[in-house]
């Protein structure tokens, strides 16, 4: 630390007799040369002028509008046509007279042997007699206007009965000879052996 401080002071000391000795052997220096002067600025350059605008087109003339077309004339109305005269009216048909109705059919009437109706047969015009003493068929069914050939005969004489329908076409006999009778209205006809009626020689014509 001490060595430093000597070193500080001898370099000091050094240094002011240095000065001193300049000051003591000064010489005339030579006049400061002359400062060139400032190279001259360079004039900025002319600025270009400005293009020439070009002129607007010349704007076209605007195109020629047409004229309307002529209208056409209406066309002419035709004149109405003339009315036809009414047609005549035609005489109302004459009116069909009723159907005649069907005669109706007789009411349904059990008579022995003829119990119920499917103990009559059909199909059939003659009536005979059996040797067992019975009707063949005994129940016989037709439609108004048939004709009927019953068998009769002196052991088998014929009646007809008024147990049914009234006016029986059949003689009320006894009629000992095979009678044709038509049965014209709808009905039920009975008739009899006169002579073994009793043993069941009977029957009936149903007439519908």
């Amino acid at each position: 630390m001490r060595s430093n401080f000597l070193a500080l002071g001898i370099l000091s000391a050094v240094v002011a007799i240095g000065a001193c000795g300049s000051s003591g052997n000064t010489t005339n220096d030579g006049s400061a040369g002359t400062t060139g002067s400032a190279g001259t600025t360079g004039s900025a350059g002319t600025t270009g002028s400005a293009g020439t605008t070009g002129s607007a087109g010349t704007a076209g003339s605007a195109g020629t509008t047409g004229s309307a077309g002529t209208t056409g004339s209406a066309g002419t109305t035709g004149s109405a046509g003339t009315k036809g005269n009414g047609g005549m009216t035609g005489t109302g048909g004459a009116t069909g007279s009723a159907g005649t109705g069907g005669a109706a059919g007789a009411t349904f009437m059990a008579i022995e042997p003829c119990a119920s109706m499917t103990s009559y047969v059909t199909g059939m015009t003659t009536i005979a007699t059996t040797a067992a003493f019975k009707y063949s068929p005994a129940c016989l069914k037709v439609t108004p206007g048939t004709k009927v050939t019953i068998d009769a005969s002196a052991i088998h004489p014929l009646v007809g009965l008024s147990t049914g329908s009234p006016n029986n076409p059949i003689p009320a006999g006894p009629s000992a000879a095979p009678q044709k009778v038509t049965f014209a209205k709808a009905g039920f006809y009975p008739f009899q052996c006169n002579v073994h009626f009793s043993i069941g020689m009977t029957g009936v014509v149903w007439v519908e």
